[in-house]
């Protein structure tokens, strides 16, 4: 998942550094992980905690559910 493909356009221009992306990448990355359809995908809150505190890995989803849709590209 690329994080570019899915910020507002409008609020783009307003990360004026790399570290501010990588916060917003961290926390985009960290709620596609508490998205998933299946209960037992999703992160524990203190694994949520962890990921936004950067004390642990984000693993991204192979397909995020917000990407599902009824009908293939």
């Amino acid at each position: 998942m690329n994080v570019d493909d899915i910020l507002d356009e409008r609020i783009k221009h307003s990360y004026d550094s790399q570290a501010h992306f990588a916060i917003v990448n961290r926390m985009v990355k960290t709620a596609m992980r508490c998205l998933q359809d299946r209960p037992e995908l999703r992160p524990s809150m203190g694994k949520v905690a962890k990921m936004i505190e950067r004390t642990v890995e984000i693993i991204e989803p192979k397909k995020p559910t917000i990407f599902y849709s009824d009908k293939e590209d």
